[in-house]
């Protein structure tokens, strides 16, 4: 990217940001820092969340967010903070810190419908709300991609001597026969009109398990060596204290999801943190909808980042919404958008945005979309060197 003045005047025009996660703080961070008036919309969120996923080339990516200034990236490394294990407290945070910017206004409010005549960027992630979407059909039509996906039941306080320690972080409640016996029961009396599986697709909730008599076989598979002998098994990831029911899915409402839990012992004085819920995922057929600015094809003052162009990532979200900041800042102030044209991440990442294929409904991912475009299918260390030498030369 060629350089970018980062002592701008204040400007009058308003850059308006929609979605408060990190990517929205990010880029609302670097326009409100360079003098810009920046609107924040954030609707408001109870959902847990927290970013845990190990990238064998994360050293690059980080290398480039440093080069960025990335706010998020240089918080983090202040605080002692791992960028890959960001939880919900850090973006709390991070919105805490961007309220201190006078030329920031942060409103928890959803939006339905936008304006074209405002400069506008898109970091609702793959969560857009179902008004918001239906308004984008009047630029991109039906371009986007959508899919369900589960929502993990959480808990806290669960006493370890109650759990059987698997490896890593992974951890099995087990269950007696007549244990397994309630719940199933009751998730049978619950199973409402209303049919999960066409939701889900090829995923089928517990409820319709329960109902076809295969919940124990398929999600609650008991755990048999020489240390346990259980009927059944409930499978549970930790991230710090915090247990995530895993392959669990489920639609019950969150009064019965506390009943059919309620006649586990080893879940005596445990609290639920999360309740599961279906979540409908949306992202943007990127190479139809965008062009290499990340800007609309057929609306300029729309830009969009992150996981609503279907990036998978902390990291990759990021160097998206630092590469948008600048040119909404160009476009603010009716200068010449401005493209990367060096080798880099970014350019990598939104190079194959935009070769996506629109019937490919995986997100793009870093390490198999571009690590293994370049160096064969099997992520390893190799791999990443190869990499480094290839579109980094001196900077490694």
């Amino acid at each position: 990217m060629k350089s970018v003045n980062l002592d701008l005047k204040l400007n009058k025009r308003l850059i308006k940001i929609v979605g408060g996660g990190l990517t929205g703080i990010e880029t609302a961070y670097i326009c409100a820092k360079n003098g810009y008036r920046v609107h924040i919309f954030n609707k408001p969120q109870n959902e847990l969340t927290y970013f845990d996923k190990e990238e064998p080339f994360a050293n690059i990516l980080q290398e480039e967010l440093f080069n960025f200034s990335s706010p998020t990236y240089l918080t983090s490394q202040r605080m002692g903070e791992n960028i890959l294990k960001l939880d919900k407290n850090f973006i709390g945070l991070m919105r805490e810190k961007l309220k201190e910017f006078p030329n920031v206004s942060y409103i928890e409010s959803e939006i339905d419908e936008l304006n074209p005549r405002e400069i506008t960027l898109l970091a609702t992630g793959n969560n857009t709300t179902n008004k918001l979407l239906d308004d984008l059909t009047k630029y991109i039509g039906e371009r986007k991609i959508q899919y369900y996906s589960p929502g993990e039941i959480a808990f806290k306080n669960i006493k370890e001597e109650n759990l059987f320690h698997d490896k890593d972080n992974n951890y099995h409640l087990n269950l007696t026969e007549s244990e397994y016996a309630i719940l199933k029961n009751k998730m049978c009396k619950f199973l409402n009109d209303y049919e999960v599986n066409n939701l889900l697709g090829q995923q089928i909730s517990g409820e319709s398990l329960a109902r076809n008599e295969a919940l124990r076989t398929a999600i609650f598979r008991p755990i048999y060596n020489e240390n346990c002998k259980a009927y059944a098994s409930l499978k549970l990831r930790k991230h710090e204290d915090i247990y995530y029911l895993t392959e669990f899915f489920t639609a019950l409402s969150n009064e019965e999801q506390k009943e059919i839990f309620s006649g586990i012992s080893a879940l005596d004085g445990a609290e639920f943190v999360n309740f599961g819920k279906i979540y409908k995922r949306t992202y943007l057929s990127s190479a139809m909808c965008v062009n290499n600015f990340l800007q609309f094809k057929n609306e300029e003052n729309f830009f969009v980042c992150g996981g609503l162009l279907g990036v998978e990532g902390v990291m990759e979200s990021l160097l998206t919404a630092n590469y948008v900041a600048y040119n909404l800042m160009n476009m603010a102030e009716g200068k010449p958008l401005q493209e990367i044209t060096n080798f880099s991440c970014t350019k990598l990442l939104i190079d194959k945005l935009l070769q996506k294929n629109v019937l490919n409904h995986r997100l793009l991912s870093f390490d198999y979309d571009i690590i293994n475009d370049e160096n064969g299918k099997n992520i390893d260390t190799s791999a990443v060197l190869k990499f480094k030498e290839k579109f980094y030369g001196k900077y490694f």
